[in-house]
């Protein structure tokens, strides 16, 4: 070996070899709504309604996958509570309890990733936007 120092081929490497899955950023671009307003839309205007934040939520953490599949398994149960729920005679009592039901749901699926969002200062879906969204799906449905 001459002049320099001389590496060793059978050490063991020194650098860092561990892979780390790199984090998701706490903050979203785009702002999010919270489990309480869909517990909100899907008590005071339908489980469409609720199924749309839950939807618009997925798509602005990036995740198509989820937002796919929630609109392919909320549909059929949107059409069904357009459809059948008018006519039952406890319709708005079943309709509460869907509302819970619907609420129970999305806290612990997007929950904690909407309250991380907002403990990191990420933004929050306005209020006049949702009962923007509220009053077209409400025409919608008439």
């Amino acid at each position: 070996m001459e002049g320099g120092a001389a590496t060793n081929p059978y050490s063991p490497p020194t650098g860092d070899i561990e892979y780390r899955e790199p984090r998701r950023p706490e903050v979203f671009a785009r702002a999010l709504y919270s489990p309480r307003q869909m517990l909100a839309a899907s008590l005071f205007g339908s489980f469409l309604i609720g199924l749309l934040m839950l939807w618009l939520n997925y798509r602005a953490m990036a995740l198509k996958r989820q937002a796919r599949l929630a609109l392919l398994v909320g549909i059929p149960l949107a059409i069904f509570w357009v459809t059948i729920l008018p006519s039952m005679r406890l319709g708005p009592v079943f309709a509460m309890v869907a509302g819970f039901q619907f609420y129970g749901f999305c806290n612990p699926i997007q929950g904690p990733a909407v309250y991380r969002h907002y403990a990191a200062g990420g933004q929050r879906t306005a209020f006049l936007i949702r009962t923007a969204v509220d009053d077209v799906c409400e025409l919608e449905v008439r």
